[in-house]
């Protein structure tokens, strides 16, 4: 949330709708005074502004980090605070992974570089317990030896051919390609 009135736009307030499941997606969203209505998959979510009212906004890059089995490796997800108080955590790692720093504390807009490291045994949970408000704790789930794909993965090269003109269309890796476009509004 921005206040608009001044020459340059102010942040004022940051806020997730936390109760939306996985992935959430903003569908609709209005204000009227200090109240905020966001509408999205599973409902609509109503959000107060409360001139005055302060704290910290834990923001992860990642909520899921795939590891190879059988091998060590480290994955980075980025953790800041997108809140107007210092924002303090700690962090609870499962066996088979450990993760730098183990605490931290962050001041308004700081970021910092969270190291996950896997032995390349067992899936888990990384739960951080931090003195965000609304969010108190916050988990990346950790996958060993996932066959899964998701954003960012690399992906072989193959062709195909397309439906509506049948001709054959080759992709490769490095190049961005645009698969299918998909989109309710």
């Amino acid at each position: 949330m921005y206040d608009v009135s001044g020459t340059v736009p102010e942040l004022i307030a940051v806020d997730g709708v936390t109760t939306a499941g996985d992935r959430p997606r903003i569908l609709a969203a209005g204000a009227h005074g200090c109240l905020a209505v966001a509408g999205e998959w599973e409902g609509v979510h109503a959000l107060k502004y409360l001139p005055g009212f302060a704290s910290p906004e834990i923001t992860l890059s990642s909520s899921l980090v795939k590891a190879p089995e059988g091998s060590a490796s480290t994955t980075t997800v980025r953790v800041w605070n997108e809140g107007q108080l210092e924002l303090v955590g700690e962090l609870d790692v499962p066996k088979g992974w450990g993760a730098s720093p183990a605490s931290f504390e962050l001041a308004p807009g700081e970021e910092l570089a969270l190291a996950l490291t896997s032995d390349g045994t067992d899936d888990g949970t990384v739960k951080i317990a931090s003195n965000d408000v609304d969010e108190s704790t916050v988990e990346i789930e950790l996958l060993v030896g996932s066959n899964g794909i998701t954003v960012g993965d690399e992906a072989e090269a193959f062709s195909y051919r397309g439906l509506n003109t049948g001709d054959v269309h080759t992709i490769e890796p490095g190049k961005v390609t645009l698969l299918s476009y998909f989109a309710t509004f």
